[in-house]
């Protein structure tokens, strides 16, 4: 094994490191059940909101039942346009 990406050929390489590295600790938020929110024995609950996101506290019962907090995009923006995207994808970084 040559430690090589399946994603890079002969004419596309990363431009740097990072864009070959894998940061698996973010995978468990998308097990987090926000089916029932906020009803009787679930781990999450609605804390606050901004004008653009609102924000969750859940329990990670993987992490030993750990407190995090979890920050989704609000439903009444729409965020088709190209700086609004871009805003999006920095503050996920």
């Amino acid at each position: 094994h040559s430690g090589e990406s399946v994603l890079e050929t002969e004419d596309c390489k990363a431009q740097y490191p990072w864009q070959l590295e894998t940061r698996p600790t973010c995978n468990a938020v998308h097990e987090v059940d926000m089916i029932d929110i906020d009803g009787e024995g679930s781990n999450i609950r609605f804390l606050a909101n901004g004008y653009w996101r609102d924000v969750w506290r859940f329990q990670e019962p993987a992490l030993d039942g750990a407190n995090r907090v979890l920050k989704t995009l609000r439903y009444v923006h729409r965020v088709s346009d190209e700086r609004n995207f871009d805003r999006h994808r920095r503050d996920a970084q």
